[in-house]
């Protein structure tokens, strides 16, 4: 990457990681993956959340509703106080590093709309259909570039798509012509299934 520095890393919560990255990368913005934090969530909460539904929301929205971080403050503490979880170990924890998974923490930095490490876990299953645990060092090297060169050829069918078929139009609108130019045929079909796309662009 040129010597240069990512502007921002998803990771687990390990704490060598947590440790490292300030060390290693101190002007990059450091992101606790979401479906970890969710995981974690149910495992420490779950009996609350399943119990009190109240609790849930208040949860929720002191996490996604709140627009500042003075705002934030207050409502997980008035949440804390409320259900008698001042002294809850884990999210005594988590509070500590809110600054890595709290949204309102995270604004302004470009996250590419990921969220959580699972486009790296995808690739780890890819490839775990090409290997097993007893895989000498030679056969894994000759799987290894029969799975690279597998997703090559995917990518260059999806290219030769792009390239040689016209995106299907729907509304007429600017945004989505331009959308239609500048995204490969997959990601403009996701593009048209996003809810945000139905609104008065023009």
């Amino acid at each position: 990457m040129g010597d240069r520095a990512p502007l921002a890393i998803i990771t687990d919560m390990g704490k060598e990681i947590i440790a490292s990255i300030p060390r290693v990368f101190s002007e990059s913005k450091h992101r606790f993956c979401s479906w970890h934090i969710g995981k974690h969530t149910i495992e420490h909460l779950g009996k609350l959340f399943n119990a009190n539904e109240d609790f849930k929301k208040d949860y929720r929205y002191s996490l996604y509703r709140t627009k500042t971080l003075e705002e934030f403050e207050i409502c997980w503490m008035d949440m804390l106080e409320k259900y008698q979880l001042t002294e809850q170990k884990w999210l005594k924890n988590m509070y500590a590093l809110c600054e890595h998974w709290v949204p309102v923490y995270l604004r302004g930095t470009f996250f590419a709309g990921m969220s959580s490490t699972q486009r790296s876990e995808g690739l780890n299953y890819y490839f775990r259909g090409y290997f097993k645990q007893s895989t000498p060092l030679w056969r894994f090297v000759k799987q290894y570039e029969r799975a690279v060169d597998r997703r090559r050829e995917k990518e260059v069918d999806k290219d030769f798509r792009t390239l040689t078929t016209t995106a299907n139009l729907t509304s007429g609108s600017l945004i989505e012509l331009q959308a239609s130019k500048v995204y490969t045929r997959t990601i403009f079909e996701i593009f048209l299934l996003l809810p945000e796309f139905f609104f008065d662009c023009e």
